[in-house]
């Protein structure tokens, strides 16, 4: 599949099934189950990440395709915590939240890549490490899906 919109933000490497070998012996088992369901397992081994993709691929092509005559992404207002927002606005912090969630996997992952947690916890600068992740990551995941929470309904044209 082309993703177009994660390719272009770099998020290509997060694409389970595009980057299995073309000779996986599974394969065979993953089509019968998207004749089946519409989808395969591969959808289930990281459905947070898979998740936000797929918000993330919506709402960007949602903007390509609204940018027309007849559609006013600065229309609807939302109060976001202390700040009124337009829907173009709410959904550009969406995608921004998106990207910053996935550089920080990215940074964390190649930061610590080899290492088990235990190791990293024993190291002077790996305990932050583990501790910033695991406490910015959800927070951030439950912001973004909050924001999506507020304007979804205006999501139409």
């Amino acid at each position: 599949m082309a993703h177009k919109y994660l390719k272009e933000a770099g998020f290509e490497k997060h694409l389970y099934a595009d980057t299995l070998p073309k000779d996986d012996d599974r394969r065979p088992e993953w089509a019968k189950q998207r004749k089946e369901y519409s989808m395969d397992e591969r959808d289930t081994w990281s459905l947070g990440n898979l998740s936000l993709m797929w918000l993330y691929e919506h709402i960007k092509m949602y903007l390509d395709f609204s940018d027309i005559d007849y559609v006013d992404l600065n229309w609807h207002k939302f109060d976001v915590g202390d700040e009124e927002l337009d829907q173009k606005e709410l959904l550009n912090r969406i995608l921004h939240k998106i990207e910053l969630y996935f550089n920080l996997n990215d940074c964390f992952y190649l930061e610590t890549f080899g290492k088990k947690e235990e190791e990293l916890w024993k190291e002077e600068k790996g305990v932050e490490k583990v501790v910033m992740h695991s406490r910015t990551q959800p927070a951030l995941c439950k912001e973004i899906w909050e924001l999506w929470g507020i304007v979804c309904r205006a999501m139409w044209w």
